[in-house]
């Protein structure tokens, strides 16, 4: 489990020893990071117990340096497990939270952060910045920004978070914070309140309605049970 974490990070810490990076080593997040699961697809973290690994963690690992394994972590019975879906940038916010940084940066593959899918809109537009509330209602509603639970764990601590593109280092990116800017990369003031316009697709709704269902318990179950 987690072995190209494992990987990637011992060999990413020894390039950066050998190109003068100094005083550097890698982390094992199976070590501190601890979780509790709370379903088939989502984990809780232990701030507590996680706090108290690092600390004793940092205080046996004394170095300036440090990169630490993604998406995996462990159980209070030291079983390992993983962060689940998009478990990368959850735990790059829940490590962010423990150290108390000043800023989280999580790098992918696009510029920044747009109003709409540039693939259904043509005017799209870049945000310079959107708060936390933004962020997580445009994710909930199938924008690609970042997972909802990634906001939660930096907002606790007003720690913003900054999306930039790693294959595009000119590119400013997009700040997440706790208050926004209404206005685009170029400084252009926006004139609409709406930052963004997200779809979710392959959706169906369904209507069950009728007068003589009023007051009736039990009309949706028979309707929708298998």
């Amino acid at each position: 489990m987690g072995h190209g974490e494992l990987w990637s990070a011992q060999m990413l810490s020894f390039v950066i020893r050998k190109n003068g990076g100094g005083d550097c080593n890698w982390m094992d997040t199976r070590d501190v990071l601890v979780v509790n699961p709370v379903g088939s697809n989502q984990v809780d973290p232990d701030y507590l117990e996680s706090e108290k690994r690092l600390e004793k963690w940092f205080s046996e690992n004394p170095f300036k340096t440090i990169v630490a394994t993604s998406f995996i972590a462990s159980t209070p019975q030291n079983i390992p497990t993983t962060l689940k879906r998009d478990g990368s940038d959850f735990s790059t916010a829940i490590m962010g939270a423990l150290l108390r940084v000043g800023q989280v940066t999580i790098w992918t593959d696009v510029n920044d952060v747009y109003s709409a899918d540039p693939r259904k809109v043509s005017e799209v537009v870049v945000l310079k910045t959107l708060s936390y509330q933004e962020s997580w209602e445009m994710s909930y509603f199938g924008a690609n920004v970042l997972h909802p639970l990634t906001i939660i764990h930096v907002l606790r601590y007003d720690i913003p978070i900054v999306i930039r593109n790693i294959f595009n280092l000119s590119a400013p990116g997009t700040m997440i914070c706790r208050e926004s800017v209404g206005e685009t990369e170029d400084g252009l003031k926006l004139e609409s309140h709406v930052k963004g316009f997200a779809t979710i697709d392959n959706l169906a709704l369904i209507n069950v309605e009728g007068t003589g269902m009023a007051g009736v318990p039990g009309k949706l179950v028979q309707y929708l049970a298998p």
